[in-house]
């Protein structure tokens, strides 16, 4: 007969993100056993005698890796809020709109720095709760999804000050609360370093990716091949047989899509697939939330049917991310982030792609971008790249050279990225299991002493 919860000393919480926790441990609301302030609103000029300048924490230094002290920035405070909206070692940051929930704890205070209204202050009651618990439990409800469960996800999300606080997590004595925090800083470390090095592989990868097209697509595969200039600073010597074309003498369509709210059309749930700059990831097209548009909105945006072999590059936020419309991706659309590319000859799109994915239109890029509220390329700048053309034998012997380099190096990307997505779900296992009492870590600690 197996034991009930009462019998092995849990106690059922009635909250699915909780479930059963230890006995003498207790429920509460955030608002019980800390005290929650929302920041000020933005303030960029003087308003009284008594004003201060000052640099404050808005939501982009709350980062997932910790707190960023870049970009500082400063706003106008009065006498009054200086006083209240002080961040001392021992808070708790929680972002309120956009990235909700996302959390940091502060081992140091920072001195003189006050907070702006995208960020909630969470400052622990010292006889009821310790900081670093409150961050690993508000991560813990983050993980659980309760966090965008209370928030309104039909409009622009928003933690409110009385949202936070009326959050429900587990709360042992302060003494265990201590003890939680200071093996979860330890285990997580471990992971996080991890987790570091992965992504400082990834980006040695992409280097690497990137150099091995750039050699092949300025040299070609001869070695022996008789070079000249080019007449372009940033693609320098090519095979002297190779011609420099323009982009848009290639063409038949250099074009962009719109969004469907500038025709009074919504997004649907299913339809034709609706294509945005994020979706171009790592030299393909990916559906981690895809978007889609009626039959009815696709036709009026007829102008931006994205066709077979058509080439697509990001022209607006993150430059330079481009790929290839595939048969099965069809019927598309997509908006004013992404220009297509209609070849006049469809059977050099992939020639085109791995050109457009070297460095030196990655300098192209930079040189012709403009940084307006995010940085822009025009259809103009685009159509005319620079772009060299050797002969169709040794442009299909460069794609297939270079779809067997570039399949290995993206099957390393893609188990290094597996491994940090297991390693994260790894550590938010370990906070969900520590801060609702499924491990006892006093188990650990007093292995921990008699090891030492």
């Amino acid at each position: 007969m197996s034991k009930t919860q009462t019998e092995v000393g849990l106690l059922d919480t009635g909250y699915r993100w909780l479930g059963a926790i230890p006995a003498h441990w207790t429920t509460a609301e955030l608002r019980r056993i800390a005290d929650i302030r929302l920041g000020k609103m933005l303030q960029t000029a003087q308003s009284g005698p008594d004003d201060i300048e000052m640099p404050y924490v808005s939501a982009i230094n709350v980062q997932p890796e910790g707190l960023s002290i870049e970009p500082k920035k400063s706003m106008w405070f009065s006498r009054a809020e200086q006083q209240y909206l002080t961040v001392e070692p021992g808070d708790v940051l929680v972002v309120e709109g956009g990235s909700v929930g996302r959390s940091v704890y502060l081992n140091d205070g920072l001195e003189g720095w006050r907070f702006q209204n995208s960020i909630n202050r969470v400052r622990s009651k010292p006889a009821l709760s310790v900081g670093t618990f409150i961050d690993y439990a508000l991560k813990h409800l983050q993980s659980e999804g309760v966090i965008e469960m209370v928030c309104n996800k039909a409009t622009i999300m928003h933690l409110t000050a009385e949202k936070l606080g009326r959050l429900r997590i587990a709360v042992p004595p302060v003494s265990e609360q201590v003890a939680i925090a200071d093996y979860l800083d330890r285990e997580t470390a471990e992971i996080d370093e991890f987790i570091g090095d992965q992504g400082e592989l990834i980006e040695l990868l992409k280097e690497r990716r990137a150099a091995t097209i750039t050699q092949v697509m300025t040299k070609g595969l001869n070695p022996e091949s008789v070079l000249r200039d080019s007449g372009i600073q940033w693609v320098g010597k090519v095979p002297e047989h190779w011609q420099i074309r323009k982009l848009k003498a290639l063409a038949k369509l250099i074009s962009k899509g719109t969004t469907p709210t500038t025709m009074g059309e919504s997004y649907t749930d299913e339809g034709v697939r609706f294509l945005r700059g994020e979706d171009v990831q790592g030299g393909r097209l990916v559906s981690e939330s895809p978007r889609y548009i009626s039959e009815e909105t696709h036709n009026l945006l007829r102008r931006s049917n994205i066709e077979e072999n058509d080439i697509l590059f990001v022209i607006a936020g993150t430059l330079g991310k481009t790929a290839i419309a595939t048969a099965n991706l069809l019927p598309c659309n997509t908006n004013q982030a992404i220009a297509f590319i209609r070849l006049n000859d469809p059977s050099r799109s992939k020639f085109i792609h791995y050109w457009l994915s070297s460095r030196p239109v990655e300098e192209m890029t930079a040189l012709g971008a403009v940084v307006a509220a995010q940085p822009n390329l025009s259809m103009a700048t685009l159509g005319n790249f620079a772009v060299p053309v050797p002969s169709r034998p040794d442009m299909q012997r460069i794609v297939e050279h270079l779809d067997f380099e570039t399949s290995e190096i993206d099957a390393a990307i893609a188990d290094a990225k597996e491994a940090i997505a297991l390693s994260k779900e790894r550590r938010a296992a370990l906070i969900s299991a520590a801060v609702t009492g499924k491990i006892d870590v006093r188990n650990h600690i007093t292995a921990e002493l008699g090891a030492a």
